[in-house]
């Protein structure tokens, strides 16, 4: 448009340094070091700013069509055909066919002449949007379980697995700490929190074959349409209501990971304290 000029940053940081050199207030070698060039090369920018001006420093081939440009008779061609045999597929796998038809023109090529003749419109492919589950608001109504393997006390020290339960609710944490996570601990854990709390409406767990297995049901199973089940169960605390989730196979629950941090330095702690290495595993820790 006429009375604008358009010019990209390296071209206005350039006028800042030629205004100032045409000025008796900066030598051409300081202007050359300000703007890493040689001498020579920085006497001919200001040769053009001094004959054209600000539009001196602009490059002189904006505004020009490229030298590798389609010709308009080609591009038009192009556009018939993908009317006449591609219309509504895609760039991308249109060029394909483009190709065996004899003209070879890139996808993002492609994709900016439709979106000029209104034959495609841009597609943002946006990811999923993930937010945070509201927490239960009642005490017991589900409880996260999680194993953290880890060497508790110390790099130097044995590696234990910290069995964590959390009240979704109320934040409540019960752990036991033993040498792996198995059955038996998990179990242990689960009548820990019984004795304590009571019988959880829930539990929340990971995808791991203590507490689900990948087994084919057996045919009492099928007859009674029960998926197969584990040594862990609700059959095994005598309530056949009790809901047991999985978080699928991935690393579940952030809110009980971040608990185990938590439990880290209760266990720091107890290490100078009057918790000895004997009854270190089994012991429970509420906090």
């Amino acid at each position: 448009m006429e009375g604008h000029l358009i010019m990209s940053r390296k071209e206005r940081e350039r006028l800042v340094v030629m205004v100032k050199s045409k000025k008796p207030r900066m030598k051409m070698t300081e202007a050359a070091e300000l703007l890493g060039l040689s001498y020579r090369q920085t006497q001919r920018i200001f040769e053009r700013y001094a004959e054209g001006g600000d539009a001196g420093l602009a490059h002189r081939s904006r505004g020009q069509t490229s030298n590798r440009a389609w010709g308009a008779k080609e591009k038009q061609k192009i556009i018939e055909r993908y009317q006449e045999r591609y219309n509504g597929f895609e760039p991308t796998f249109t060029v394909e066919k483009l190709a065996g038809d004899g003209y070879l023109v890139d996808h993002e090529t492609l994709r900016r002449w439709l979106i000029g003749a209104g034959l495609w419109q841009k597609r943002r492919r946006r990811p999923a949007h993930r937010k945070w589950r509201e927490r239960k608001e009642h005490f017991g109504e589900l409880v996260r379980m999680d194993g953290s393997p880890h060497r508790w006390f110390g790099r130097d020290g044995e590696e234990y697995c910290l069995l964590n339960r959390v009240d979704d609710a109320q934040g409540t944490v019960f752990a036991l700490i033993d040498g792996e996570e198995t059955t038996d601990l998990a179990m242990r854990t689960l009548w820990g929190w019984i004795e304590r709390y009571g019988l959880p409406q829930a539990l929340y767990v990971a995808h791991k074959n203590v507490y689900l297995t990948a087994r084919e049901p057996t045919r009492e199973e099928e007859l009674r349409g029960e998926r197969p089940r584990t040594h862990f169960g609700p059959d095994h605390v005598g309530m056949r209501n009790w809901e047991l989730k999985s978080s699928g196979r991935g690393r579940p629950k952030p809110r009980a990971v971040s608990s185990d941090r938590t439990s880290c330095i209760k266990i720091a702690w107890s290490k100078n304290s009057s918790w000895q290495r004997s009854t270190r595993p089994n012991r429970p820790m509420t906090f």
